[in-house]
C-alpha cells in the first residue's frame, strides 16, 4: 500500500517494541507479545525502548539494533499504529515491573530459545484466527492478532540479526 493509499481519518500512533535477548541467547516474552508501548510526546525512540522495558518488566537493556517498521492500521480505534522494534540485550534487573496499565500487570514474563517462542507466538495466530468469530465487537480481534504477530515479525527479524551481533559486538 502506498501512502496514497492510505485510509483516512487515522491518528498517527508512534510505539516500540523490543526483542530482548540475554547472554545464552534466550528472548523475553511478555505474555504472548514482546515488551513495549507508545512513544510520549517529544519522546525519541531509544528512550521509549528504555522506559517501557523498566515499565513492564523493570529491566535495563542495551540497545543493539534496530529491526524494522511495521505499519498496523486499528480499524475500530482509527489509528494508524508505527511499531518500530529494536533488538535489545538484558543488562540486569533494575527493579519490579513498575506498570500502573491493568491489561499489563498481570502478563508473564518468560524466558526462551527463539525458536520455542516462535513456535508459541505461531500457535496463538493460529488459536486467535480460528476464534475471531467469538471475539467481542470493537478492537479486541486485531488487538490479539496485530500483536501476536508483529511480535512474531520482530522476532524472526532479530532471529536473524543476532548472530552478526553476537560475533561482533555482543561481548565486547
Amino acid at each position: 500500500m502506498t501512502s496514497s493509499e492510505e485510509p483516512n481519518g487515522y491518528e498517527n500512533r508512534p510505539t516500540v517494541k523490543a526483542v530482548v535477548i540475554d547472554e545464552d541467547g534466550y528472548t523475553l516474552l511478555f505474555g504472548l507479545s514482546l515488551l513495549g508501548g507508545g512513544v510520549e510526546e517529544g519522546e525519541s525512540l531509544e528512550v521509549a525502548i528504555h522506559r517501557e522495558c523498566l515499565e513492564e518488566a523493570g529491566i535495563l537493556v542495551e540497545i543493539l539494533a534496530p529491526l524494522g517498521e511495521v505499519i498496523q492500521y486499528r480499524d475500530a480505534l482509527k489509528k494508524r499504529h508505527e511499531i518500530h522494534g529494536f533488538l535489545v540485550r538484558f543488562v540486569h534487573q533494575q527493579s519490579e515491573p513498575t506498570t500502573t496499565q491493568k491489561r499489563e500487570m498481570n502478563r508473564s514474563l518468560t524466558w526462551l530459545a527463539f525458536d520455542e517462542a516462535e513456535s508459541m507466538l505461531e500457535k496463538r495466530i493460529a488459536e486467535v484466527e480460528e476464534a475471531r468469530e467469538t471475539y467481542p465487537a470493537g478492537d479486541a480481534y486485531q488487538s490479539a492478532l496485530y500483536s501476536t504477530t508483529t511480535a512474531l515479525v520482530f522476532l524472526r527479524e532479530a532471529k536473524k540479526v543476532f548472530p552478526r551481533i553476537k560475533n561482533s559486538t555482543y561481548l565486547k
